[in-house]
């Protein structure tokens, strides 16, 4: 059995206790999920009925994939759809797209 597998059954203890108990993930992980909420944020700021689903390691929105690197940043499968997000990338760019929904 392993480790993990160990930890998993343990869990079951506080099953309806109240105690959550979660995976850590390792340091790029936690960095790229916490940019992919950010991303999140920022497109529910300007678009409050907006649904983006934030997984593991990418995100959707208008049912496209995105995802995000530390060396490349945000991706998509292609150009087009980078074009649904670029108005959000930057602060200046989401001020922008603030002043045009008011």
């Amino acid at each position: 059995m392993s480790q993990c597998s160990a930890y998993i059954e343990k869990w079951q203890k506080f099953k309806n206790t109240g105690i959550w108990v979660h995976r850590d993930l390792i340091l790029k992980d936690r960095i790229r999920r916490k940019k992919l909420l950010e991303m999140k944020r920022r497109i529910l700021e300007i678009d409050k009925e907006a649904r983006v689903l934030v997984r593991n390691d990418y995100f959707l929105y208008q049912n496209k994939r995105f995802s995000w690197e530390e060396g490349s940043g945000f991706t998509a499968a292609n150009e087009e759809d980078m074009v649904l997000i670029n108005g959000y990338l930057t602060p200046e760019k989401r001020n922008e797209e603030q002043k045009n929904v008011k």
